[in-house]
């Protein structure tokens, strides 16, 4: 589980650049957006949602510009299927043993409901944020970057109930492994959409008095 810890850095570094890119639309913040996808993906296989949502926000613009979206994919990855092209080479499968040890053979709903036991006592002291969370969406649904990070968010509760949750649930831990790396953008769609609030109400306020 010590990869969690650059999964955040990681994440929060591609966020800031997807949110650079947003407001520039310079291809050198695009391929440095890639590099961070794809340090990403060879950190962990599941970093998959996090590129490929990524990819999917970008569409509009990639398909736009050809030449940029080319490089952008090579940079995001070329090094995965390098690496990829190696365990098949070397181990004669692309998957990795995880994947054998949590979901190869384990019935859906076993796996998913041992995550939901253990994700509902997680996420009970925390009812109160999951459904002010649309909420915030509702002033930020202009912006492609927090509609991006409201959907990873999604995405990676959801995975957890896919894969059955960590095999660390009874420790303590909090956040597991599937969900610690989305935690600090549902403070930041907090702050944001708490901000936003605040400005339309007092537009209100000001304009009525």
């Amino acid at each position: 589980g010590m990869e969690c810890g650059p999964q955040v850095l990681l994440f929060l570094l591609g966020m800031d650049q997807f949110l650079a890119f947003e407001s520039e639309n310079s291809p050198k913040r695009l391929f440095q957006l890639g590099g961070v996808l794809a340090a990403a993906l060879l950190l962990r296989m599941d970093m998959v949602f996090f590129v490929g949502i990524s990819i999917l926000f970008l569409a509009p613009w990639l398909l736009k510009n050809r030449n940029a979206a080319l490089k952008f994919l090579l940079i995001t990855g070329l090094p995965m299927a390098l690496y990829m092209l190696f365990r098949w080479f070397y181990f004669g499968d692309i998957f990795p043993n995880t994947y054998y040890l949590k979901l190869y053979q384990i019935p859906l709903d076993f796996r998913f409901e041992r995550a939901w036991f253990h994700f509902k006592e997680w996420a009970k002291p925390l009812w109160l944020i999951g459904l002010l969370i649309p909420l915030m969406m509702i002033p930020l649904r202009k912006s492609k970057s927090m509609w991006m990070a409201f959907v990873l968010i999604c995405t990676y509760l959801l995975y957890n109930l896919y894969v059955g949750g960590d095999a660390w649930e009874e420790s303590g831990v909090g956040a597991n492994r599937f969900t610690t790396i989305v935690i600090p953008w549902v403070f930041i769609i907090f702050a944001a959409g708490g901000y936003a609030w605040g400005k339309m109400i007092q537009g209100k306020v000001g304009a009525f008095v």
